[in-house]
């Protein structure tokens, strides 16, 4: 999938041309898109929450990336998170695998994970936001993650700090309150 504020130029869109020749295989700002990309992470970096930056993009009614009229926090997250609006495009950052083993704990068998740094190829794109405001976006996001990760009752030592091996999903324990069910 595109990311949201580009096109990715293929054989066919040179063949119907939308596109020039010298274009196809780059990516080419899609203007109509970038504009909210640009303001979600300026919105960011001055203290918007993500759902903050969600409700203003429902509001105004920017299309989102599959073409719905709602947004959601985890898509602005991951706009917000992607590298190729700094000029760090990327083929194969994700590596598609299928475990039949998380069928048993009621996960979905098919899931990604980062690729090996060899296997991904580097491709040419221009940045909609500078290097400096996109590690902001980030610092910022990982001290969100810290402050507000959990329920601030629930403190545990190693909270946030412990990653599943298998799908790399933070780890918290939980209270012997919460095995009563069980």
């Amino acid at each position: 999938m595109r990311p949201y504020g580009y096109d990715l130029v293929t054989k066919r869109d040179v063949m119907e041309r939308r596109f020039e020749i010298d274009q196809l295989g780059k990516y080419v700002v899609r203007e109509a898109e970038a504009k909210w990309v640009r303001e979600m992470f300026d919105r960011f970096a001055r203290g918007e929450s993500l759902n903050q930056i969600r409700k203003w993009l429902t509001l105004e009614g920017a299309p989102s990336p599959r073409n719905g009229r709602q947004w959601g926090a985890a898509t602005v997250r991951r706009i917000l998170m992607h590298p190729v609006y700094k000029e760090e495009a990327m083929y194969g950052r994700l590596q598609r695998t299928t475990d039949e083993s998380r069928l048993e704990r009621a996960l979905k068998k098919v899931h990604y994970r980062p690729a090996p740094t060899a296997a991904r190829i580097s491709l040419a794109a221009p940045p909609l936001v500078s290097v400096e405001l996109w590690n902001r976006c980030q610092a910022l996001m990982a001290t969100n993650r810290q402050l507000h990760s959990g329920r601030s009752q629930d403190r545990w030592l190693l909270t946030s700090l412990l990653c599943c091996p298998f799908c790399d999903g933070m780890m918290s324990p939980r209270s012997r309150s919460s095995w009563a069910g069980v």
